[in-house]
């Protein structure tokens, strides 16, 4: 073997010593596929969704996905999505008549078994954890909001609502001022449009008295609602 060979094969071996390893992606501790089969039995155009959320983090969505539903329609909706401990999964079918459910997870059983799933009656704001929230939202066929004030025995009452013009004006003068902007109030409830591009329910904690004078606040993406 002559020198100048020697000298070379040196050269690429310190050359291919120098290249960074191209290691696999980390896989997620748990994922899960989440498919559910929809009849709208309703009588009007409904939505059903499907959304997961982060209890850890204010009920903030994390995967969503949703599908509009013509009068007598049957769809089934699919979402596939990395989750972690303390994970909540919520079938939103707004009133329509639920005929298949299933959940499916691969990984750790630790973290997959700490995801909880609840099927909900529509609203936004539905969760395991939150039961005792003093307002239920609902997304309108159109795209807008409507906003209802429970009281301590669970009934609601419109307290308002907003068009889905308005949500967008909200977020655009957010995105343009650096101020978050109110967007709709009524009954001690209000609707937020923020600076994130995100959009925010709040209302007051009024008929229970140990949470009596608290601030309630619920975060989710400003597109929640958005006629696809």
């Amino acid at each position: 073997m002559n020198r100048r060979l020697i000298h070379t094969l040196l050269a690429l071996a310190l050359i291919v010593g120098l290249l960074p390893l191209a290691l696999p992606a980390a896989a997620a501790d748990c994922s899960v596929t989440v498919t559910a089969t929809l009849v709208n039995n309703t009588g009007e155009e409904r939505t059903g969704r499907i959304r997961i959320i982060d209890t850890n983090d204010n009920g903030r969505i994390v995967a969503n996905t949703e599908a509009i539903f013509a009068l007598n329609e049957t769809k089934t909706l699919t979402l596939t999505a990395d989750v972690a401990a303390g994970a909540l999964i919520i079938l939103n079918r707004a009133g329509m008549r639920l005929t298949a459910f299933a959940t499916a997870f691969t990984g750790d059983p630790d973290v997959c078994d700490a995801v909880q799933v609840f099927i909900g009656d529509g609203r936004i704001n539905a969760g395991l954890n939150q039961n005792a929230a003093p307002l239920a939202a609902y997304c309108t066929r159109r795209g807008g909001i409507d906003v209802y004030d429970i009281n301590s025995q669970g009934d609601g009452t419109l307290a308002f609502r907003v068009t889905a013009q308005q949500i967008e004006a909200g977020l655009a003068l957010a995105q343009q001022t650096g101020l978050n902007q109110k967007i709709g109030e009524g009954l001690f409830n209000a609707l937020y449009a923020l600076t994130t591009n995100e959009l925010q329910l709040q209302g007051i904690f009024d008929y229970n008295p140990a949470d009596a004078g608290k601030v309630y606040n619920f975060i989710m993406p400003g597109d929640t609602c958005a006629v696809k």
